[in-house]
């Protein structure tokens, strides 16, 4: 199997991030410039519009359930990822290798339009979303957006730019979980919460997550004044809230 162009179509992609975005939003037209990728013949889409009945799952758009193939360079159709249920309570969608990745491989490019900063509460990556003009997360784009946090365990893969490695060798059907490392503002006053590097015991004070009371705790309200705090899960997953 040769796969040497697989990483350079990959590579070329990342570097141009909203330039092919724009072509994989256009379902993944051919692109006529010279030594440019072509979509059509490097990827295949296989979209499964049925919801999973057994675990009660209604997606939220048509490709939450969605296997990605990549073409080699000999031709042959290589399963590479899909999206589908994730393992995490109430997570949603997640992504999962239909292969095994060895440590440092390449695993996909995170796309999407460029980042317009007043839109707020729009789920984003550095400077580009998958969210269309209006909102919507209909795209595949190469599913990485559909990753999730890395909370309850470490995670598996990491960013490089807009490119996710994987950290370590991942088995074919182990979650993808990554960690984000977004800024998270405090739940009372709104202000920059102050990270830890390693989780601190403060005897009698608790995280101020509903219902949570881990006094190991990782995120301390910026503002001295202020006793918001988290433990690493509530600080985890207020990157993606």
């Amino acid at each position: 199997m040769s796969s040497s162009g697989i990483t350079n179509d990959l590579d070329k992609i990342a570097r141009n991030i909203p330039r092919y975005s724009a072509y994989f939003r256009a379902f993944f037209h051919h692109f006529t410039e010279k030594d440019d990728v072509d979509i059509r013949r490097r990827f295949y889409y296989e979209m499964i519009h049925l919801p999973d009945i057994s675990k009660s799952f209604v997606p939220k758009s048509w490709c939450s359930r969605c296997k990605l193939y990549i073409v080699d360079d000999d031709g042959r159709r290589i399963n590479w990822i899909e999206s589908k249920p994730s393992n995490l309570p109430n997570a949603g969608t997640g992504v999962f290798p239909s292969k095994s990745f060895r440590k440092d491989e390449l695993i996909t490019i995170y796309l999407g339009r460029p980042y317009n900063k007043d839109e707020s509460d729009t789920y984003a990556f550095e400077d580009v979303t998958a969210a269309d003009e209006q909102g919507n997360t209909d795209i595949p784009y190469l599913l990485a957006q559909f990753i999730n946090q890395a909370v309850m365990s470490n995670p598996n893969c990491m960013f490089d730019g807009y490119k996710i490695f994987a950290l370590r060798n991942i088995r074919q059907g182990e979650e993808l979980l990554i960690y984000y490392n977004r800024d998270v503002f405090c739940g009372l006053c709104g202000t920059l919460m102050d990270k830890s590097e390693g989780n601190f015991f403060d005897r009698g004070m608790t995280c101020s997550h509903d219902n949570c009371h881990n006094n190991s705790l990782f995120a301390l309200c910026h503002d001295n004044k202020c006793a918001y705090r988290l433990s690493k899960i509530h600080y985890c997953i207020a990157m993606i809230a």
